[in-house]
């Protein structure tokens, strides 16, 4: 990793996670707290959120069948994003049943 790449990265880090260490990445609860206040700890995922962090450390091939409105795609959202800050190298996608939904979602994961 060049230097302008890692000090892209710090300065991700402390922007979005200003309490802590460069060493430290958050959890996803907390990351969607920090990045969006109007949002809670999704506690009622606790499964899903499990499976996310799981995906990250290792492949993973993860289907989500939660009813509408539970906050599964805001949770998957903010997870990637998470990633996103943390691991920048890493290829991240979000698929969903059509092309313009993805390539919203997947807008939405890096503007966070």
């Amino acid at each position: 990793m060049d230097i302008v790449s890692k000090a892209w990265l710090e300065e991700q880090k402390k922007l979005f996670s200003p309490n802590v260490t460069t060493d430290q990445k958050p959890t996803i609860g907390e990351f969607i707290q920090r990045v969006s206040p109007k949002f809670q700890d999704p506690y009622w995922l606790a499964p899903l959120v499990a499976a996310l962090e799981t995906a990250f450390t290792q492949e993973t091939r993860l289907v989500i069948n939660i009813p509408p409105q539970f906050g599964k795609t805001e949770t998957v959202v903010h997870s990637i994003a998470n990633e996103i800050v943390y691991n920048p190298h890493r290829t991240h996608a979000y698929c969903s049943y059509s092309t313009s939904q993805a390539l919203k979602k997947s807008r939405v994961c890096r503007n966070y």
